[in-house]
């Protein structure tokens, strides 16, 4: 038989609920991590943070689309274009300068010798 819960919503004892049910509670965030939950064999009531069946099952029940959606989400939030004529590319090009005229007066060095 599946495990019972109750919830604490609103200062009012609900259930009891399946767990798939507060999964569903969690995920649609009615309830939170700091919400309160019991079930036959805990002492007293407990915060769902701390109930390693409920956050591994919440972390699991997340669909790889849903996951996938929020990286990208993610990744356009934090994008930043370059600029085309940055100064960074004038940088480079002047030590690419003073690398060869180093390189064409250490040859010249080793000629003389």
């Amino acid at each position: 038989m599946a495990q019972l819960w109750y919830y604490v919503s609103d200062g009012d004892r609900v259930g009891p609920v399946a767990q798939k049910e507060i999964i569903e509670l969690i995920k649609s965030s009615k309830l939170d991590l700091q919400s309160y939950v019991w079930r036959k064999g805990f002492a007293d009531w407990m915060h769902i943070e701390d109930v390693n069946e409920l956050t591994t099952a919440v972390e699991t029940e997340i669909e790889p689309e849903e996951e996938v959606n929020l990286i990208e989400d993610d990744i356009e939030e934090n994008f930043v274009e370059e600029p085309e004529n940055s100064d960074d590319n004038h940088e480079v090009e002047a030590v690419e300068e003073v690398d060869d005229a180093h390189f064409e007066n250490d040859h010249e060095d080793q000629n003389e010798i």
